[in-house]
């Protein structure tokens, strides 16, 4: 029995630590005695994560969009300019270490030359710390500069598409205000 114990905390020590490989048949690394699919694979794929997005310049304007892990940085994207009810015709860069145009991290849309393709790296990919914060730039010539805060997870509900807004305060900006 101590055996058993002291190989359950080395497995959690390794997978803290780096992402361990566990076929659904395995035991589940919590320890809890159960195979993988049958625990914590069903908690992983019911997971969701919940980003507070709001203007760089006017905080007082947010939305709360909650996205599925295996979902893309692009759909982010796509529903953010949903939620702002923008165009879809410009390109977009999410800047991971929240350093605007000076980002060693750069997750790009498909047409840029520079940077990751936004479509190749999954929600679940960003192993996300909590309250990290990071940078979404989109229509480089009017440069909209939104900080996006990683609020946590939520689970997710059977009813419903994602991402969706699940919360917004205020008034989304005019994209191409008419000046008087």
């Amino acid at each position: 029995m101590v055996m058993l114990i002291v190989f359950t905390i080395i497995i959690l020590k390794i997978s803290d630590d780096e992402e361990m490989k566990i076929g659904r048949n395995d035991p589940c690394p919590c320890g809890s005695g159960k195979k993988y699919k049958l625990c914590c694979l069903i908690k992983k794929r019911n997971k969701t994560y919940i980003f507070k997005v709001k203007l760089k310049y006017d905080k007082s304007t947010w939305w709360k969009i909650e996205i599925l892990p295996n979902q893309t940085l692009h759909d982010l994207h796509e529903e953010i300019i949903h939620a702002v009810d923008f165009d879809f015709d410009h390109m977009y860069i999410f800047c991971m270490d929240n350093k605007q145009w000076a980002s060693e991290v750069e997750y790009c849309d498909p047409r840029c030359d520079f940077g990751i393709s936004a479509h190749e790296i999954t929600i679940g990919e960003l192993n996300l710390k909590s309250k990290q914060k990071f940078l979404y730039i989109y229509d480089f010539g009017a440069n909209w500069v939104f900080e996006i805060d990683y609020v946590g997870n939520g689970e997710k509900d059977g009813a419903g598409d994602y991402p969706r807004i699940i919360a917004s305060k205020g008034e989304a900006p005019e994209q191409y205000p008419t000046s008087e």
